[in-house]
């Protein structure tokens, strides 16, 4: 079993008695030489010898990350006790001291730590227990005011170094991410840990994503950084540097890191006197004082955050909000404290109240905040009673009965209203320019959208390419025909193909030549209506905009805005007067082109319904 330690300070003489539990020092002199003289630093004898350069050191490395601070303060020798009465006041004055409440304070955080011995210097003859007359020998907790449980018996002189790394994480939904972008940052740096960055978190984005912070501190090795490491603040890579290279140091400039502490009933001297007292024993405290230790953290964590939303809603910052989770907690703790008052013992046949435990969500108002505020310090102020009460008495610590003497801070945080950001003018005003913004671009997509769908809808053919069709005109009551000539027709019917070239552009290509109607190009002509027969595909006058008008079409030219086909006198021409209008039907197969009764009819696996055509009388 190892030596049980505590961190040295400046104060600790050899042979003082020490409390192991709360780590403070007791009486001077507890136990002196056999010549019942004090020991002193001359009687310190080293137990490993040897010169700077053939020392045999022993060195532990650690490297890990850490959820809890009590993880923290186990490796620095420091006790839960010490960390809840004092935050560490007693540890500072050690330079191995590393402020554990940075661990609550992040999401992320890695621990690093270099403990290096040299020697032991022990005082062998100090051990002989110096009693003090009218100590009443059956109160332990007397004796343990005077004595502690232990003394100092000697010291351990080498080094230490401690690093914390944390890193608290902008967005709680990239945590993960991040963690694996450092564990490989880690890695590279030489720490045994192994892990993944996934997607676009590498070691730059780190401190992009994150607030970061490295705190180090140690005990001997004189100066561990680089007077080109000094100018660049604590990284990565100089921690790894600085820890790797401790041991070397500290073998050249050691220092006093820890105190060896040795209990009074291993002391024979002790054990001979028959009215020598009895200290409290600390052995099982250990566990529930950490418990109390991360409660306190959490509560002190609480206390800071209440004073951001008080000064946030002061100012205007945020809104609160009383949840439904808060008024069902506070049901909960009622219904709790029902069970508490059945099981604690009764004080004057009464049951105890338990008016430090707040049942009631907390108003969303300063005053409800202020009142959070208050309780929140009553609850740390009784979990320092209650390391108080393990001081005094240590069966506190395994009374499984001992309920309800504080609220747990995961309860207490429930009850606190919800912050809900509040817009600055400012930020209304850019809101509703931001809106204004996005309704004249709403508009803009509907009019694209309109458009859009216009443009399909004029670049969906209206007719198959497939298929050939009879071009009829509608005039005076009669309808008729059109053959290739462009003549009209009553026995003999000719047919016509209609290829899309996009945006309701057509070309109209006779079924018996191959001629394309197209209008003339020659402006006279143009005046008097003539049309020209072209097989050229690429001439701009064989484009007609065809547009669909109820049953009828309307054959407008493309290359001549403002024309468009129209009937006269047995024949077809191009006119500026109004429009045309045409039956546009398919020729169904195994029919005469000039049409026959109308019916249903399907060709290649279009449905068209087939226009009766009377002839000509």
């Amino acid at each position: 079993m190892s030596a049980q330690v505590a961190p040295y300070n400046d104060s600790m003489r050899i042979g003082s008695g020490f409390n192991s539990y709360t780590q403070q020092l007791r009486v001077n002199d507890a136990v002196i030489k056999e010549n019942k003289t004090a020991a002193t630093d001359k009687d310190l004898k080293p137990k490993l010898t040897g010169s700077a350069d053939t020392i045999s050191q022993q060195v532990t490395f650690t490297s890990k990350f850490v959820d809890h601070a009590s993880e923290v303060t186990e490796a620095m020798n420091i006790s839960g006790a010490l960390e809840i009465k004092y935050q560490g006041m007693g540890a500072k004055a050690s330079g191995a001291y590393v402020d554990s409440s940075k661990v609550k304070d992040s999401d992320i955080n890695y621990f690093v730590q270099v403990k290096v011995v040299n020697q032991q210097l022990i005082a062998d003859d100090a051990t002989k227990f110096n009693v003090i007359p009218n100590i009443p020998v059956t109160d332990q907790q007397r004796f343990t005011d005077v004595y502690g449980d232990s003394y100092v018996s000697g010291f351990l002189e080498g080094g230490e170094f401690n690093a914390l790394l944390s890193v608290k994480v902008n967005d709680k939904e990239n945590t993960t991410d991040i963690k694996g972008a450092l564990a490989v940052s880690l890695e590279k740096a030489g720490f045994g840990i192994s892990g993944e960055a996934e997607g676009e978190y590498k070691k730059a984005n780190i401190a992009k994503n994150s607030e970061t912070t490295i705190t180090v501190s140690w005990t001997g090795g004189g100066d561990i950084r680089d007077e080109e490491d000094k100018g660049k603040g604590w990284t990565i890579d100089s921690m790894a540097k600085a820890a790797f290279g401790f041991a070397d140091r500290v073998r050249h400039t050691p220092q006093r890191t820890h105190a060896i502490l040795t209990k009074y009933t291993a002391l024979r001297s002790y054990q001979l006197l028959s009215n020598k007292g009895s200290p409290l024993d600390y052995e099982n405290a250990g566990v529930y004082t950490n418990s109390l230790l991360e409660h306190y953290l959490d509560y002190k964590d609480i206390w800071k955050n209440i004073g951001i939303m008080s000064t946030d809603y002061g100012q205007g910052k945020t809104d609160l909000t009383v949840t439904v989770i808060a008024e069902n907690t506070a049901r909960d703790i009622a219904d709790m404290k029902k069970d508490f008052r059945s099981i604690l013992p009764k004080i004057d046949g009464k049951e105890q109240e338990l008016k430090h435990i707040p049942e009631k969500e907390y108003d969303n108002s300063l005053v409800g905040l202020e009142k959070a505020r208050r309780d929140c310090r009553l609850q740390m102020i009784l979990i320092v009673k209650e390391v108080d009460a393990v001081a005094e008495d240590p069966k506190v610590a395994i009374d499984f009965d001992r309920v309800g003497q504080y609220l747990s801070p995961v309860l207490f945080r429930q009850l606190l209203p919800d912050v809900e950001p509040r817009p600055t003018e400012e930020e209304i005003d850019e809101e509703r320019e931001r809106l204004a913004a996005v309704e004249d671009k709403m508009d803009e997509l509907q009019d694209e959208m309109k458009s859009l769908r216009e443009s399909v809808n004029s670049s969906s053919s209206l007719f198959d390419t497939k298929t050939f069709y009879s071009l009829t005109t509608k005039e005076d009551g009669h309808v008729w025909k059109i053959s290739h000539t462009r003549n009209e027709q009553h026995e003999k019917c000719y047919s016509w193909k209609f290829t899309h070239k996009g945006d309701g552009e057509y070309q109209i290509v006779s079924q018996v030549d191959g001629v394309l109607i197209a209008g003339e190009s020659d402006a006279t002509a143009i005046g008097i209506g003539n049309l020209s027969d072209v097989t050229e595909e690429s001439d701009p006058r064989t484009r007609w905009l065809v547009k669909k008008n109820g049953s009828t079409f309307t054959i407008e030219s493309a290359f001549h805005p403002g024309y468009a086909l129209k009937y006269v006198t047995h024949k077809i021409i191009l006119s500026r007067e109004l429009a045309g209008e045409w039956d546009i039907s398919p020729i169904v197969a195994g029919k005469h082109a000039h049409g026959s009764n109308g019916t249903e009819n399907g060709t290649n696996g279009v449905s068209f319904k087939e226009i009766h055509v009377p002839f000509m009388n």
